[in-house]
């Protein structure tokens, strides 16, 4: 749900919520239970009016917009860029790769 739900209205017992654009049919259900299992209260769900905020899902990719935004704009970056312009930024985990570096005095 974290990818659909928009939250509208939320308090003790009660969630009113809309859904971000791509989810067809209504999930009302499936919140009440996830609720219910999470809390142990039942809680009343229901589908409202408006936007409400940000799914869990935008807002995770909003705040990566704003950090790659940041690191473009470090000088160190925007000068490689200045020199490499196709290049791009590429995202990996930690730990990745088959290669074990480590450091030795």
């Amino acid at each position: 749900m974290r990818d659909w739900v928009r939250v509208i209205e939320l308090e003790a017992g009660r969630l009113v919520y809309a859904l971000a654009p791509g989810l067809s049919g209504d999930p009302a259900a499936e919140l009440r239970d996830g609720l219910l299992q999470a809390t142990g209260e039942r809680w009343q769900v229901e589908r409202g009016e408006g936007e409400g905020a940000p799914s869990l899902r935008e807002q995770a990719e909003a705040l990566k917009a704003e950090q790659e935004l940041q690191l473009r704009n470090r000088p160190l970056v925007k000068a490689a860029f200045e020199v490499f312009p196709q290049a791009e930024l590429v995202e990996e985990e930690a730990g990745g790769g088959d290669r074990n570096w480590g450091r030795r005095a």
